[in-house]
């Protein structure tokens, strides 16, 4: 995340009672210097509001506030917090815990870089209550939702800063992060690759791009880890001691079931390029991965050849899972597939007979594997498809139920 100081309101977009206030604010403490101290600083605030209230005329009204309030209502002021009154007379009032949003900004960052996610939210969202639109803490806002489970939020806060300010290094950056947390690296790669052409000396997005190169085992990520390194040496060190992911702790981690639901989702979506090219990423662990991960990205790949009717490469990779676990059903269901669109029915019966012996084993054998052997039989004039699909619909209707009420109960 880029410790960027907040930006401030440009004055004309002020309303004119604040932009007035800002002004008197310039001009008194213009050249006076820094207070040494909270006493200082207290002292000088009395003098000003003393200052602004009582002795200085508003610009457009030629008259002080004090005066104004008085014309108004008939009496000296006393609460400007009374709704019902609204003037430019400010009171002054001293809290001992008060921040800036530049440092409350610098602190929900730290919070949110230390795992600290709720608390870091909760920041942010106070200076969102200052600063409605501020760039930065909306990019926070949005980096900070995805590790609370609230990715739907973090994309739309994204769209509106997209929309606001336009798509800078920094909101394809924050793109990117968002992609990763999703799981889906590919996308994320694209991200930051568009961050890197809006500004390719930029030190956050130099260093997450060598962190996504490094995470899919492309030596590439050691030039642009140098390139960081150039640029501020301490923080890459800092980086590389604290927060970079290292590709154990990202085969161990929480980012491999992520991938997958995300993997499934774009397969659901018919986004099958983009759910290949993640699966080809997380392949490359495939010496690291266990197995039963290993064969569940191997089928989501080999279904992926399948539907584009590439059996060759199917049945190889069909070939490397039965290596990998004879006794896994789903390579049998594969084989079955691609014997049944290329009308070998015996072949393909006897394959899916080894896939639902396999599958005994399991607790709910796949639906679909009931499904394609009454589809194989009726092919054969079978009449004892009829078993085999109503067994089918018995097992999607049972897992819709479990589904149902495992929502409820979450």
């Amino acid at each position: 995340m880029k410790n960027k100081k907040i930006k401030n309101l440009e004055k004309k977009e002020l309303p004119p009672a604040m932009r007035e206030f800002e002004n008197a604010f310039q001009e008194f403490f213009n050249k006076k210097p820094k207070p040494k101290n909270d006493e200082e600083e207290r002292k000088e605030q009395e003098e000003f509001y003393h200052w602004y209230n009582y002795i200085r005329k508003q610009s457009d009204t030629g008259k002080t506030p004090a005066e104004m309030y008085k014309e108004i209502y008939g009496e000296e002021p006393k609460n400007i917090f009374d709704e019902k009154k609204p003037s430019r007379f400010m009171n002054f009032e001293w809290d001992e815990n008060y921040k800036e949003p530049d440092e409350m900004f610098y602190e929900a960052d730290q919070l949110f870089l230390n795992g600290k996610y709720k608390e870091a939210l909760a920041l942010t969202d106070k200076i969102l209550e200052i600063l409605p639109d501020e760039e930065e803490a909306l990019l926070l806002k949005a980096e900070i939702l995805p590790a609370i489970n609230k990715k739907k939020e973090a994309e739309e806060i994204l769209e509106i800063v997209s929309k606001k300010y336009g798509k800078s290094s920094s909101w394809h950056f924050h793109r990117a992060s968002l992609y990763f947390w999703h799981g889906n690296l590919s996308k994320a790669l694209e991200s930051i690759k568009e961050a890197m052409k809006k500004d390719q000396e930029d030190f956050d997005v130099l260093l997450s791009y060598a962190q996504y190169l490094y995470l899919t085992k492309d030596e590439l990520y050691k030039k642009y880890l140098d390139k960081a390194r150039k640029i501020d040496y301490k923080r890459v060190k800092n980086f590389e001691k604290k927060y970079w992911i290292s590709q154990k702790e990202f085969v161990k981690g929480s980012f491999i079931p992520l991938a997958i639901e995300n993997i499934i989702e774009l397969l659901e979506e018919n986004m099958k390029k983009e759910a290949k090219e993640n699966i080809e990423i997380i392949l490359k662990y495939s010496e690291e991965l266990p197995k039963d991960i290993l064969i569940m990205l191997l089928g989501l790949e080999t279904e992926g050849y399948i539907v584009e009717e590439d059996y060759d490469t199917a049945n190889k990779k069909i070939e490397f899972m039965l290596m990998k676990d004879s006794d896994n059903p789903h390579s049998y269901f594969y084989k079955s597939q691609i014997l049944f669109k290329q009308d070998k029915l015996q072949d393909a019966l006897d394959n899916i007979n080894l896939c639902l012996e396999k599958s005994e084993k399991m607790i709910i054998p796949h639906p679909d594997f009931f499904l394609l052997k009454s589809m194989i039989l009726k092919k054969l004039d079978d009449d004892e498809y009829l078993y085999y699909e109503n067994k089918a619909k018995q097992l999607i209707e049972g897992l819709k139920d479990f589904q149902k009420k495992f929502k409820e109960e979450d």
